[in-house]
Formats: C-alpha cells, structure tokens, sequence
C-alpha cells in the first residue's frame, strides 16, 4: 500500500489536487476492485468516510479525469480508474470481464497522423460467460 500510496500522492499533486485520506482511500479501492458505484465506495469506506465526502471526492477524480464513469447494462454509475482498458459484459449474470489490450491504438496513432487531436473512444463489448453459457 505505501508503493501506491506515493503513486497516488504523486498522481493528486500533478492535478493540482491536495492528498487526503479520502482520496487516497478512494483510489486504493478502485485500484483494487476496478469498478464502483458511489454507493459501493460508501459500503467499503462508511466507517471512515462519510457518503458526502465520498461523492465530491469522486466528482473531483473525474473532474481532473483520474477516475472515469462506466454504465453498464444495469443503469448504474460506475466508477474506475482512468487508465486504457475495456469489459466484456455477461448479458445474463451481469459480470465484468476487463480486456487488458486494445488493438484501436494503432488507429488512434493513423488518426492523429490525419491531423486529430484529443483522440478518444469507448468500446463496448457483451456476450454470455462461459459458466452462463454451461448452465443454459
């Protein structure tokens, strides 16, 4: 934890954001458990964050964009840490997959070479898991 700790520290302060315990706590979870809603953050945090606290914190992450919202199928906001990966989504569970790899960075790069900036794009992938798949 003092690894990421200093990581995160760093992190908040290059965003121009003061490291609290709140957002250091915030942060280690969606490190560990990649997607939360606000309500689940409160759930692991209730007894040293308050549900207040938790949710300018987050607004804050997203604001600097350290933290991004994800809506799955289910219609809730769900928060993770702003670094480039994807999920796969079970239609009949509901579970999360995360894809570490994304081959639509090489036609981001070709695009940038055609003069855009900003370049961004959300991939959304659905399907039914293999153990959903066996009970059916």
């Amino acid at each position: 934890m003092q690894r990421k700790t200093s990581e995160y520290s760093a992190l908040l302060k290059t965003h121009q954001l003061k490291t609290t315990p709140a957002r250091l706590s915030i942060l280690s979870l969606l490190s560990d458990k990649h997607l939360l809603s606000i309500d689940e953050l409160f759930l692991h945090l209730k007894r040293k964050t308050d549900w207040s606290t938790i949710y300018r914190t987050v607004q804050s992450l997203e604001r600097v964009g350290i933290v991004r919202p994800i809506w799955m199928n289910d219609g809730i906001k769900r928060f993770e840490l702003n670094d480039h990966h994807h999920h796969i989504e079970c239609t009949q569970c509901g579970r999360l997959t995360e894809i570490d790899s994304c081959s639509i960075e090489k036609l981001e790069r070709k695009l940038k070479k055609m003069g855009f900036e900003n370049i961004q794009h959300r991939l959304e992938f659905s399907g039914v898991c293999q153990p959903c798949a066996r009970s059916s």
